[in-house]
């Protein structure tokens, strides 16, 4: 027979995330790359809309053109990226990725393929589907919540504590990076 609390755990959504989470921590995807995780997100994101502006690359990448100008500089040293002048504006630059540049992003996407098809093995096609939505689901409930929260007491944080986008970078450890951040 189970407790009570056994039985709450069950239904309890924040219990179940914040499990998740543990879970994911103590196994986490195995992905080594030769970039710091911010130089392979924003490859993937050139990889994906090949020959972006700087300010393009800021706009979705959501940080200030210093971040995205030193990450360019950067992955363009190490030969993954080149980086341009506009034909038509030469005030304007465009990234590149590089033949070197796409062999990493194509392996970067092969080895997020094996980690999500390892992590997603215990799930039927639907069931992962189902999974998904309700995690999205309650993903965008939360960003409602958060931005209903004038004050942004929610994460504990005070004014002029926050990340470059306006997010907090307090976790629940301290201080941490912008992988963190979340918005108000």
């Amino acid at each position: 027979m189970r407790s009570i609390n056994e039985k709450e755990k069950e239904t309890n959504v924040m219990m179940a995330a914040f499990g998740l989470a543990r879970a994911i921590k103590r196994r986490p995807p195995r992905m080594e790359h030769a970039l710091h995780p911010a130089a392979e997100h924003t490859l993937m994101v050139i990889a994906e809309n090949d020959g972006l502006s700087s300010g393009e690359l800021c706009e979705l990448l959501d940080v200030r053109p210093s971040s995205v100008s030193e990450i360019a500089d950067k992955m363009a040293a190490r030969g993954f990226v080149e980086k341009k002048d506009d034909e038509t504006d030469k005030r304007v630059t465009r990234i590149f990725l590089t033949e070197l540049g796409k062999a990493q992003a194509k392996q970067i996407a092969d080895t997020r393929q094996q980690a999500l098809d390892e992590f997603s093995a215990c799930f039927t096609e639907e069931e992962a589907a189902q999974f998904c939505a309700l995690a999205n689901k309650l993903s965008a409930h939360l960003k409602e919540l958060a931005a209903e929260d004038p004050e942004g007491s929610g994460c504990g944080c005070h004014k002029g504590h926050h990340g470059p986008a306006g997010g907090c970078h307090r976790g629940p450890h301290g201080h941490h990076g912008p992988r963190f951040w979340h918005r108000h």
